[in-house]
């Protein structure tokens, strides 16, 4: 389960690093297009100011042609701007092109008016004049409603990404907690069993006997061996041996208490530390465990059984020496037959 969880989060996590990525393609492509904008509506304002500056010289009879000059430059900058955005984009194309039409009708009216500057052709250049400050506006207009479009849609993309980024802020928390747990339950459980390891087992049994010589309550060891596990390895295999040292495992948990501790300290053999229990109490435990595991049918394998030794522990007596008692109770057992509990007292 925690697996599963642990693979949700990556794949989440991934899915989220490709959404930000391209969430941030967008925002360059954005941030260019409102850029491209800004320039396409610069450029409209000052074409609209200097086709007047012009219709006003050439009205005024002085002659504007490094102005045309200029302005014919200007259009054509102003033509190789590109503001996409679905219909709005095409109205935009539109509109610069029929900028672009008036442009070359304005300047041959400016010619027609210098060649003969009769009312008609004055009334007709003032016309063509308007006519391109209105398409400037409009195309203004337009381009400004495409940029605050832009503008709307960017700010949306900035607080997706902010969101975004919370939330892999909490699944990286997450997924540091979880490797963190993994990391702390390997390092003080057996990988195939479950159970405690050896080196937490070492542990975790000084620190009882300190509490019972501390509070003065009995405290014993059960140590237990698979009788004749090498048959079933050689017989069935290591993986099916696997299985039976699985097995056996969770048969044991379920025959203590909560507050007991059952570790693998060998191949084949394990312990199981009875806080608040007497020699007495301890031996009917370990009857118990026999008893279950005896009347247990192992898959492929069939019957199995288990010898164990329990030793009963005495204020200040080593850890070493509380260890070996148990294991000469577990030999003694193996030695009188096998599928059997003896203690040490």
């Amino acid at each position: 389960m925690k697996g599963l969880r642990a693979n949700s989060l990556i794949g989440i996590s991934i899915a989220i690093f490709v959404l930000i990525a391209v969430s941030g393609l967008l925002i360059i492509y954005f941030t260019g297009n409102i850029e491209e904008d800004a320039n396409a509506i610069n450029s409209a304002g000052v074409i609209r100011g200097t086709i007047q500056r012009i219709a006003k010289l050439e009205l005024n009879g002085t002659r504007s042609d490094e102005m045309i000059l200029a302005t014919d430059r200007l259009i054509s900058e102003f033509l190789s701007h590109r503001i996409y955005f679905v219909e709005e984009g095409d109205k935009f194309q539109s509109a610069m092109g029929e900028l672009n039409t008036s442009w070359e009708y304005f300047k041959d009216c400016v010619y027609s008016y210098r060649s003969s500057n009769t009312y008609e052709n004055k009334l007709e250049l003032i016309a063509i004049s308007e006519k391109m400050w209105e398409l400037c506006n409009e195309t203004v207009k337009i381009a400004q409603y495409i940029s605050e479009k832009k503008i709307s849609y960017y700010k949306i993309l900035l607080i997706f990404i902010v969101f975004i980024l919370f939330i892999l802020g909490i699944i990286i928390i997450s997924l540091k907690i979880y490797v963190r747990d993994k990391l702390e339950y390997l390092t003080i459980h057996d990988v195939l069993t479950g159970v405690y390891n050896r080196l937490y087992f070492n542990e975790y049994l000084k620190n009882t006997m300190k509490d019972a010589d501390r509070a003065g309550t009995s405290l014993c060891l059960v140590i237990l061996d698979i009788d004749h596990f090498k048959k079933v390895n050689d017989s069935f295999g290591h993986h099916r041996g696997d299985c039976v040292l699985k097995e056996i495992a969770e048969l044991t948990s379920k025959c203590i208490r909560q507050n007991d501790a059952l570790a693998r300290i060998g191949g084949e053999e394990f312990a199981i530390i009875l806080t608040n229990t007497t020699s007495e109490g301890a031996m009917k435990v370990a009857e118990k465990v026999r008893q279950g595991i005896y009347d247990h049918s192992f898959t492929e394998v069939g019957k199995i059984t288990i010898s164990l030794g329990v030793a009963l522990y005495k204020n200040g007596q080593s850890a070493e020496i509380f260890f070996k008692n148990a294991d000469e109770a577990l030999y003694r057992a193996k030695n009188n037959g096998r599928n059997r509990v003896e203690i040490n007292l």
